[in-house]
C-alpha cells in the first residue's frame, strides 16, 4: 500500500485509504468469523481504537448494535484521541464489517471470539428470573 496514493483526496474510496479500509474491514470480518488476522502497520491504531470503542458497545435482543456517533465521540473525548473524518469513516466501515460477520456467525450458531467480546459481566445473556425481576 502506498501511503501517498490517496493523499489529499476527499473521496473515501480512493487510493491508499480505500485499500487500508478494505483491509481493516476484511480483518474485522475475519476476526469475527474465524480468529486473529494480520493487521497492516498503517492501520494498527485504527484496529486498536475499534476494539477499544467496541468494549462499550451495546447489544439488544437481536445481537450487537452499531456503534453510534455519540459513543464514538464520547470515546474520542475521554481518550484524547484526535480522529480525522477519514478515520471516523474507516471506523464506521469496520463496524459495518464487524456487524455483518458477527451476524453471520450468530446465524451459524456461534458467537464472536471471546477476546473481541465484552468481558464477563457485560454479557448479553439474561435468565428468566432476572428478566422478570427487571420487567415484571
Amino acid at each position: 500500500m502506498d501511503p501517498q496514493a490517496g493523499h489529499g483526496s476527499p473521496q473515501r474510496g480512493s487510493g491508499f485509504f480505500h485499500e487500508l479500509t478494505d483491509a481493516l474491514c476484511d480483518a474485522v470480518g475475519q476476526l469475527a468469523a474465524k480468529g486473529a488476522p494480520e493487521i497492516a502497520p498503517a492501520g494498527q491504531h485504527l484496529w486498536d481504537w475499534f476494539w477499544d470503542i467496541h468494549r462499550g458497545r451495546s447489544s439488544g435482543l437481536g445481537g450487537w448494535l452499531p456503534l453510534s456517533a455519540s459513543e464514538m465521540q464520547a470515546w474520542a473525548s475521554l481518550t484524547g484521541n484526535i480522529v480525522t473524518l477519514r478515520e471516523w469513516q474507516m471506523l464506521r466501515d469496520m463496524d459495518s464489517a464487524f456487524l455483518e460477520a458477527a451476524g453471520k456467525r450468530q446465524n451459524d450458531g456461534g458467537d464472536i471470539p471471546q477476546h473481541a467480546a465484552p468481558k464477563p459481566g457485560e454479557g448479553r445473556d439474561i435468565s428468566a428470573s432476572a428478566f422478570d425481576a427487571v420487567f415484571g
